[in-house]
This record gives structure tokens, C-alpha cells and sequence, in this order.
């Protein structure tokens, strides 16, 4: 049957995103089911499927499940069915800002240097605000409906307008679906832009208290103890190698001296001098070992870089694992403890052969345990067998480098 133009009512912004969803989760549920069969796991596969069944759908029926549900339906400008190559380049046009999101958000993660809080949140505006075209254009379209000059009717509201049928149950019950699912949706949606403000604030916050952490010299006091004396002496040291450090095992290696170092000072602060607030004067120590080195943009940046190859890296080195030794080899909160390393005034040095002998051999461990589990793991579930092939690659890297250094 054909439109007139009384008849015409333009889908909204909900109900087109609560036929997307039961659209998503069909072709979710149905690779799911097929995934333990066949071991479906690439995304290639879930986008190909949903071009598929929604091309083909629109091009046979006007709409999807989704849309039937809803009782919208999607032709062109006209009023005509769009052919399968126009419902294919419309289809690939309203995942095409999703698919920039993935890429942008997987770029942002692969930096080494985190941008900031506010081009953090770019790819979620690139993402979110092309849908908002259907509450400004006349025909409620999106960016990918004015390309390939489509447009979306709810056929059940021109109906009702129009009289053709009276407002049965059917009607009604899907009256109070829509109103449901959008009510969700604002409640989701909302709690997802509270969450998004808040960690934006927080983010930004953090973001200039560690860039404003390189503008000055914090207060300290070594209170004229040798010992403290000493291992800020062998702190400047370490930090100043960790800042010209490039290679893995070299940033590696001076960050767990820096660590060792402050925490002989915490201990000595805590037990010696009564310091409530040891650790954030540790902290104040190590910022002021770096910053007097640093006396250039260029040295900031590289130390930032280094800085942020610690944390990139959190689970390629195992720095629980790594923090754990360090704890035990200069124990910041026992009181008899460290007799034999920071009571000694053993350097650092020294310390760090006692450190790399035990890492190397928990690296061990970890190794002989990821290739059991390995040789017992599912090809697919999490973790199977990839996970630990990588793991056991990443491990044997990593001690290879670590054997070159281990004292003979």
C-alpha cells in the first residue's frame, strides 16, 4: 500500500534504539549458540551476520525482528524499498561511528603516554552524537539515513493518527513496551553520563595534580639521620637512571631500586622518627629526586614516558609479584625487620641482586605453571589456550633477559 503524506510518521530516536537492541541480541544469542559449536569468536563474523540479516531483511520485509516488533519500517526517501546495495551502504554507514570508536578507544590504550582527559572522552562523542541528528533533522534521520536517503516510519502511530485501526491491546501493550524500554534506557544512559562526568573531573584532577608533581620541590625531612641520608643519596641515583633509561629491563631495573631505596627511608621515618605519614613523605622524596634532575621539557616528557612504561607493563613484569620482594627485602613497617639490608646500609645494589635472584626464580615458577596449564587448556573459553601460549611467550622473554643479568 502506498503512503500519502498524512499518513507518514517518522520513528523515533527510542524505539528505533529498542529495535537495534533486540536486533543485536538475537544475532547475539543466536553466534552464542553457534560460538560452542563451531568456536565463533572474531567479531568479522558478529558484523557480517548482522549486515546480512539486516540487509536482508529491509530489502525483503522493510524492517528486522527488531523492527516488526516495533512496527517501524525503513525505505527510502520516496517511499520505495531500498535495493540490497543501498540497505548494505546504509547498513555499513550507522556501525561505521562504533567501529571509529573501537579504533580510536584501542589507540588511546596502546599509548604509551595517556592523552588527556578530555580527548579520552573524544571517541565517546564521535560515537554518541550522530544519533542525536533525529531529534534536530525533520525526518528524525540520522547521519546515515541522509547518505543513502533512507527514512524510518513507525507504522502503528501513523495508523493510529490516521484511523485505519482501532487502538486494540496490541496498541497499548506496545505503547507500554516503548515506554518501558526508553525508560531503561534514560535511566541507563543517565547513570553512563553521571559515570562518564564523574571520571572525566576525577581524571582531569589526577591529571594536573601529576603534571603541576614536576613544578616544584616538595617539603621533606631526613631529620640528620645517616641512614635516611644515605638512601636518599642512593634514591637521586636511581631515579636519575630510571629517567635516562630506554630499554625494558633498564626502566625495569631502576624503578625497583627507587623502590627499595624509599622504602629503607619509610622505614627509618616510621620506626626511627615516629613519622605518621611516612609513606606520602617517601613519596615526597622520590618526586624531589626527580625533579631536581629534570631540567628540561624533553626530560619531563621522557620521564613521564618511563613512568607510564611501569604501568603499561603491570602485568608483563608481575609487579605484585615484584612488590612482594621488595617488601620483603626492605620492609617498610616491621619494626625488627631490614637487619641485614636497610639497618646494614647495604646499597642498592647489593639489595637488587638479593631481589633479581628471588624474581628470577618466582619467573620460574610462573612459567613451569602457565605451560601445565597450557597443556591442559580448552581451545577456546577464557582462559584456553592462546591465553597461555602468550603468557608463556611473554614469561620466556622476559627471564631470557633477566638470565643476562643474574649474577654468576
Amino acid at each position: 500500500m502506498g503512503h500519502s503524506n498524512s499518513e507518514i510518521v517518522y520513528a523515533g530516536f527510542f524505539t528505533r534504539l529498542l529495535a537495534t537492541i533486540v536486533d543485536i541480541l538475537l544475532i547475539a544469542l543466536i553466534l552464542g549458540l553457534a560460538s560452542n559449536i563451531m568456536n565463533i569468536k572474531s567479531p568479522f563474523i558478529f558484523l557480517a551476520v548482522w549486515w546480512f540479516y539486516s540487509t536482508l531483511m529491509i530489502v525483503k520485509y522493510k524492517a528486522t525482528i527488531g523492527g516488526k516488533l516495533f512496527s517501524i519500517k525503513i525505505v527510502n526517501d520516496k517511499l520505495k524499498p531500498l535495493s540490497f546495495i543501498t540497505a548494505s551502504y546504509r547498513f555499513f554507514l550507522s556501525v561505521a561511528p562504533f567501529i571509529l570508536y573501537v579504533l580510536l578507544r584501542g589507540m588511546q590504550h596502546g599509548m604509551l603516554l595517556a592523552p588527556s582527559p578530555t580527548l579520552q572522552q573524544l571517541p565517546q562523542l564521535l560515537f554518541l552524537l550522530p544519533p542525536f541528528l533525529v531529534f534536530f533533522t525533520p525526518k528524525r534521520q540520522m547521519i546515515h539515513d541522509l547518505l543513502a536517503h533512507s527514512v524510518v516510519l513507525d507504522s502503528a502511530e501513523a495508523k493510529s493518527l490516521n484511523h485505519e485501526e482501532k487502538k486494540g491491546m496490541r496498541y497499548f501493550l506496545l505503547k507500554v513496551l516503548k515506554i518501558g524500554g526508553t525508560l531503561v534506557i534514560l535511566v541507563i544512559g543517565g547513570y553512563l553520563l553521571l559515570y562518564v562526568g564523574v571520571f572525566y573531573i576525577l581524571a582531569k584532577q589526577s591529571q594536573d595534580s601529576y603534571n603541576d608533581s614536576f613544578e616544584h620541590l616538595y617539603s621533606v625531612n631526613d631529620f640528620n639521620n645517616s641512614k635516611v641520608i644515605f638512601y636518599n643519596h642512593e634514591l637521586q641515583n636511581s631515579t636519575e637512571k630510571f629517567i635516562e633509561a630506554d630499554g625494558m629491563y633498564e626502566i625495569f631495573e631502576a624503578d625497583v631500586k627507587t623502590d627499595l631505596a624509599r622504602n629503607c627511608i619509610e622505614y627509618f621515618l616510621t620506626q626511627e622518627h615516629n613519622v605518621s605519614n611516612s609513606v606520602e613523605m617517601g613519596s615526597s622524596f622520590r618526586k624531589n629526586a626527580r625533579n631536581r634532575y629534570i631540567n628540561s621539557e624533553s626530560m619531563v616528557e621522557k620521564a613521564k614516558k618511563n613512568e607510564a612504561h611501569m604501568g603499561k607493563y603491570f602485568y608483563y613484569y608481575d609487579l605484585n609479584d615484584v612488590n612482594g620482594i621488595t617488601e620483603e627485602i626492605a620492609n617498610r613497617w616491621e619494626k625488627g625487620a631490614n637487619i641485614q639490608t636497610c639497618q646494614k646500609m647495604l646499597p642498592i645494589n647489593a639489595m637488587y641482586q638479593i631481589f633479581l635472584t628471588e624474581y628470577i626464580k618466582n619467573r620460574e615458577k610462573a612459567l613451569a605453571r602457565d605451560k601445565h596449564q597450557y597443556k591442559y587448556a580448552k581451545p577456546s573459553g577464557i582462559p584456553n589456550k592462546s591465553f597461555y601460549k602468550k603468557e608463556i611467550e611473554e614469561t620466556s622473554e622476559w627471564l631470557d633477559m633477566l638470565y643476562k643479568q643474574q649474577p654468576r
